[in-house]
């Protein structure tokens, strides 16, 4: 899999257009055009999102070596028990296949 444009990455209004894009130093990202079909508020708030997704993707890695060194389990009469560092190690590592990074 293809490595994700370098970050950072922010979000704009193209002047004049009505186009709201992600766009990093180098390139565009994606965009959306404002034809009213959900509130600017939301379309911001999505952009945002999409703009913060390099940053949410570097921490999580940095999660990740987090959580390994801790991720446990506990046994008891029924079987392994993960504690809550295995729990959200998994979460975590679900959430970095998504992104295509694991």
């Amino acid at each position: 899999m293809s490595k994700h444009t370098p970050g950072p990455w922010k979000a704009e209004l193209s002047p004049g257009r009505g186009v709201l894009s992600v766009v990093s130093e180098t390139t565009w990202i994606c965009g959306e055009i404002q034809n009213g079909t959900i509130p600017a508020e939301e379309a911001w708030a999505n952009a945002r999102l999409i703009a913060a997704a390099t940053d949410l993707l570097d921490v999580l890695s940095e999660c990740e070596a987090y959580f390994d060194n801790r991720a446990d389990a506990d046994c008891d009469q029924d079987g392994y028990i993960p504690n809550e560092e295995m729990k959200l190690l998994t979460l975590v590592r679900d959430a970095l296949r998504k992104a295509g990074a694991a």
